[in-house]
């Protein structure tokens, strides 16, 4: 099945960490959010696999930067080309959270979360 990728890119983030959550109408179809380093960015990416069409918004609140709040929101369908949601200039002492609604067509939306706060195993 193809897959989708959402980008939002932010600063200093360690290692590189995944969850995973699944609308509990549809178990089988997970969405991903990748946190990985990539030189002194540290990119977020949602990774889901669904063919139909999804609307993703992305909520991104950071703490001591000059754009506390920022949302954004995109439809896209599986296998489109990346999309950049959010980019915003942080200091990762100060901590920021991404929460990001999910809703595949036809479906009630459901959330993830991440902090900067959480405690995630990496993933290799």
């Amino acid at each position: 099945m193809p897959s989708m990728l959402l980008r939002i890119a932010t600063l200093l983030l360690p290692g590189m960490m995944m969850i995973s959550s699944a609308h509990a109408a549809d178990p089988d179809r997970p969405v991903w959010l990748d946190v990985r380093t990539e030189g002194n960015q540290a990119v977020i990416s949602v990774l889901a696999a669904w063919p139909e069409k999804v609307r993703v918004e992305v909520d991104l609140q950071i703490a001591g930067a000059s754009t506390v709040h920022t949302a954004n929101r995109a439809e896209l369908r599986a296998g489109a080309a990346p999309v950049t949601l959010s980019r915003a200039a942080i200091d990762a002492r100060k901590g920021w959270s991404a929460r990001l609604s999910v809703q595949p067509q036809g479906m009630e939306p459901y959330q993830i979360s991440r902090s900067s706060n959480e405690e995630i195993p990496a993933v290799r």
